[in-house]
Formats: structure tokens, C-alpha cells, sequence
């Protein structure tokens, strides 16, 4: 497995994501997530469309490391629990 090598093209936008993406990079980007989590070795950053969700995942040195798209886990209260999530359910 490598980097993505292809495009990302947002709301017909096209954008130069990278690993040297920052949090702050996608934010200014994407706007706040629904729901951000940090543990000891990344940030992931949350955002949810229906029935697909975005998961962001940052390493703790600020660097893109990983973007999935994906049913949401976070449908799932279980997971919401293990996350932490205080937000409501669905996101508005």
C-alpha cells in the first residue's frame, strides 16, 4: 500500500490534499467536524453525510495519514459511546 495518487475533487472543487495536510488544512477546508477524537498515537476527525461518513485520521505530528470513506460507525451507539460522542444522533 502506498499514497493516494490519484484526484480529490470537493463540492466539484479540485483540492491538493497530501500527508503534509494539517488539521487545521482539512478544517479550513472540510469546517468543523462533527466529532474529533485524539488518543496516544492519532487525531481522527469525524464528518458524517447520511449514510456515508468521513473518517480523517492525523498523525500527533500534524500530517494526513489516512482518509476513509465508509458507512458510519458512528450510527452505531456503541461506538458513539467508545468515542465519547456527546453530540446528538443524527448529526443535523
Amino acid at each position: 500500500m502506498g499514497p493516494f495518487s490519484g484526484g480529490f475533487r470537493y463540492w466539484e472543487r479540485r483540492l491538493d490534499l497530501s500527508e503534509a495536510s494539517t488539521e487545521r488544512d482539512l478544517i479550513t477546508t472540510f469546517g468543523p467536524p462533527y466529532w474529533r477524537d485524539q488518543d496516544e498515537v492519532e487525531v481522527i476527525l469525524f464528518y458524517e453525510f447520511g449514510e456515508h461518513e468521513w473518517q480523517i485520521e492525523i498523525s500527533l505530528n500534524d500530517r494526513l495519514n489516512l482518509f476513509v470513506i465508509a458507512p458510519p460507525i458512528l450510527a452505531d451507539p456503541k461506538q458513539r459511546a467508545a468515542y465519547g460522542v456527546t453530540k446528538p444522533w443524527p448529526p443535523p
